[in-house]
């Protein structure tokens, strides 16, 4: 890199770094959301950091992001937002450097100049386009975009890598070495990220491919031995690991909510790929022309490979990756190469969510933050190519005028997008206006409008989602707690019953009942429907505390004391259960050990009141 480019390379960081922050400024007090709750906020793991080292699973790099914010924030939801905007900068640099390495390839000296807008112009289109708002404003979507982050790492080192390898034809060179290790490391923690980066070895050796077509050298270059790809092909194996000795469909595991919609179906093989030849156009046409965003599409399923959007749709996809082709075959310069680049690398890394291997949500848009870094890079070369095309030497000045109006338009949708994002009622106001007959987003928007204590508006949608499905035990349960906040105990057993009436096995539904019960004072009945709960779900710790309840209640001491030590045991980050216990060691006159609960009580919850006035009774 000369010293032009690298003028040029960091002052544009310093524009990125400073215009995603403006970008995305508005959402830092945005709240938590949908799943969120459940992978961080109620996810009692990430309170501690060693749960997370060495990282479990394929998502564990990504927990032990959450747990690190926590560590230092706890649940200030600003601080998360301000990590994931810091990824996605990252994240158009690291575009801009592999395009820019891959034109700098590609192209002589003398086309310099090209190579930066196109870089750059890839980049700044990524970074500023709504459609990423998915993976950066919804926090537990640090889960895609880390991903991409360390997916764009590995191959921007691969690629150094790769060139100084060829250069000095010496594995062991300290040109060559480093950036070799940091491509697979990279590619390593993009695998304990999410299941996305398992496409990794194949962009590795797609890019191998590219270099070598690239270059009028091709014919000079060392070819690399088969072991120089090995450790990156090993890599492959580590997502497929992480599913031995499991019993939930790999489906279920790489999908993104764990709280499964309520009219999500079992989908064939064969009715997913036949649907993902739609989503992959709806997704073509979301990168090209961003309108009617929505958070949870209510997107039907196609089961005849002969319906006429499904062939017209795949017929798209042959043409374009045809065309791919002929471009890459046809063409030395270095418009076509990458405009070929970006449209493979959109159809690969889109692989793993959207081929045979199905998942209940068939669509989401932060599936497309990794996949629409190449097809942007394509269409931004696609425009610079045209129009030199068309005005010959004048072109460079009409194709920045495009694509400065292009940005200044995405500009405009990402902000606004934001500004749904900030508030949790309007992101679901307008997911229900664009999904009206999906019982989710009324759900979900009945779930902060309990949170915030507006009963009426709650019990109002929660009957909505029931009319849409009402085979939905959960939205039974819901309701129930709804009555319960405000006292309407008769009706709140009511739909509990309800509950468990409809999935027999729904454990959450006998906790609620049970727990009702208890605070209305049917100690007995209580009982048999929590014990019913652990029978369904023996990891329901908070039917413990409440059987210990119970047992403190009755004056069965002993056996309340074994209750909250049974519940910590499962979760040793339940506050109630120390709280609760360090209550009845207080009454026990046990002073040392109320003290210890009261403490971890505190440690757990700081901003929890109730044991720190007990702890300051009993005097520290």
């Amino acid at each position: 890199m000369n010293i032009k480019e690298k003028r040029f390379s960091l002052i544009f960081a310093i524009v990125i770094a400073v215009g995603g922050f403006l970008l995305y400024f508005n959402t830092l007090n945005g709240p938590f959301l949908f799943d969120d709750y459940t992978n961080i906020v109620n996810n009692m793991q990430i309170r501690e950091i060693r749960n997370f080292l060495p990282p479990p699973g394929t998502r564990g790099i990504g927990y032990l992001t959450f747990a690190l914010n926590y560590k230092f924030s706890m649940l200030d939801v600003s601080a998360y937002h301000a990590v994931n905007i810091l990824i996605h900068i990252c994240n158009a640099i690291l575009i801009y450097a592999l395009y820019l390495q891959l034109l700098r390839k590609f192209s002589p000296d003398s086309y310099m100049h090209n190579r930066l807008l196109i870089a750059s112009s890839a980049a700044l289109v990524f970074l500023v386009h709504p459609l990423q708002t998915g993976a950066v404003s919804y926090i537990v979507q640090r889960f895609t975009s880390l991903a991409t982050f360390f997916f764009l790492f590995s191959v921007v080192m691969y690629i150094k890598a790769s060139e100084a390898y060829s250069e000095r034809n010496s594995f062991f060179s300290k040109a060559h070495l480093p950036y070799y290790l940091l491509s697979i490391i990279s590619a390593v923690l993009g695998m304990k990220t999410k299941e996305i980066t398992l496409t990794i070895p194949v962009i590795i050796f797609m890019s191998e491919i590219f270099l070598l077509y690239g270059t009028d050298r091709g014919a000079r270059i060392a070819k690399k031995p088969f072991t120089y790809f090995i450790p990156f092909g090993l890599t492959f194996f580590i997502i497929p690991a992480g599913f031995i000795n499991t019993d939930v469909p790999i489906g279920e595991m790489i999908g993104e909510i764990s709280d499964k919609s309520f009219e999500a179906q079992d989908i064939g093989r064969a009715d997913y790929l036949f649907t993902q030849f739609r989503v992959i156009a709806t997704y073509l046409r979301l990168v090209l022309m961003p309108y009617g965003q929505n958070l949870d599409y209510d997107y039907r399923i196609s089961t005849d490979f002969l319906e006429l959007s499904v062939l017209l749709s795949l017929l798209l996809h042959l043409l374009i990756i045809a065309a791919s082709f002929l471009i890459f075959f046809k063409t030395r310069k270095s418009a076509g190469l990458v405009i070929s680049f970006g449209i493979f690398w959109f159809y690969i890394t889109l692989l793993v969510e959207s081929s045979i291997i199905p998942i209940k949500d068939v669509i989401f848009e932060h599936r497309l933050y990794l996949p629409s870094s190449g097809l942007i890079a394509s269409f931004v070369t696609v425009i610079y190519f045209s129009v030199n095309k068309i005005f010959k030497e004048k072109g460079i000045k009409p194709a920045i005028a495009i694509i400065a109006s292009a940005s200044l338009i995405f500009s405009i949708l990402t902000i606004k997008r934001n500004l749904l994002w900030r508030d949790g009622v309007a992101i679901w106001e307008d997911t229900i206006k664009k999904s009206p007959n999906k019982a989710r987003p009324h759900a979900n928007l009945a779930n902060l409008y309990h949170e915030m204590g507006l009963y009426n508006k709650a019990e109002d949608e929660y009957l909505k989602a029931i009319g849409i499905s009402p085979s939905f035990a959960g939205l039974y349960n819901n309701l129930g707690n709804v009555y319960k906040a405000q006292g309407r105990y008769d009706e709140a057993i009511k739909e509990y019953r309800t509950s468990i009436r409809i999935d027999p096995r729904f454990a959450e539904g006998y906790y609620n009942l049970g727990a009702t019960l208890y605070e209305i004072g049917d100690m007995e009945e209580a009982h048999i429907y929590l014990e019913k709960t652990l029978e369904i779900s023996p990891e329901f710790f908070d039917a413990y505390v409440t059987i210990g309840n119970i047992f403190d209640d009755i004056g069965m001491k002993e056996k309340a004391l074994r209750a909250y030590a049974k519940a910590l045991e499962v979760n040793p980050y339940s506050h109630m259960a120390y709280y609760n216990r360090g209550v009845l060691y207080e009454g026990m006159g046990d002073i040392e050990n109320a003290r210890k609960d009261f403490r971890r009580a505190i440690e757990i919850a700081p901003g929890w009141e109730l044991p720190r006035k007990h702890l300051e009774s009993l005097g520290n």
